[in-house]
């Protein structure tokens, strides 16, 4: 055809991003087929996996990698789809991600990983997962907080109390000299 599938649009982001975003698994699909770059990174370093992932689109998620896409890509700010994922509370995009190879204690730019993330936002069965998965609970991000720290400051009691389980050091201080 001569159609370059891999074209970014002005939102910096390739067909295959925009349909997985959307949802458009039959769409996504036909533009593989085409020869779409599931690993091509458009608008700050973004994968159509971190999107899916994004979105919440579990389908997707396991299309593209089973097309070969990288569990492990970062985003330009070092996100990954399992922390974007978590942070989006998406469970079953999680659970494929941590299926796949996902790295449970990768950190951002930031310092932070899809743990701290799901505990800030009080996704409680994300962080059950996410520590049966091996995430370590005291971790912390470069401002010096960490799971526990994140879970209380947003008043999350469930979340808080699945991290104490998991001994979490409940007298680590964050950059403010404060305890959970």
């Amino acid at each position: 055809h001569g159609l370059n599938v891999n074209v970014l649009n002005n939102k910096g982001l390739t067909a295959l991003m925009a349909a997985c975003g959307k949802g458009y698994i039959d769409t996504a699909r036909a533009l593989i087929e085409l020869g779409a770059d599931v690993n091509f990174k458009g608008n700050m370093s973004k994968t159509a996996l971190i999107g899916a992932s994004f979105a919440g689109r579990a389908e997707l998620v396991r299309l593209l990698i089973s097309s070969g896409a990288k569990v492990r890509a970062e985003t330009s700010d070092g996100k990954t789809s399992l922390l974007v994922g978590s942070q989006q509370g998406h469970l079953d995009v999680v659970r494929v991600l941590l299926k796949s190879g996902a790295e449970v204690g990768t950190k951002d730019h930031f310092g932070r990983t899809a743990l701290m993330e799901a505990t800030y936002l009080g996704h409680t069965d994300i962080v059950r997962l996410l520590i049966e998965h091996g995430a370590d609970v005291n971790l912390t991000d470069k401002k010096k907080g960490n799971a526990l720290i994140f879970a209380s400051m947003q008043g999350h009691v469930e979340t808080v109390n699945t991290v104490l389980s998991k001994t979490a050091d409940v007298n680590a201080k964050d950059y403010a000299d404060q305890t959970a």
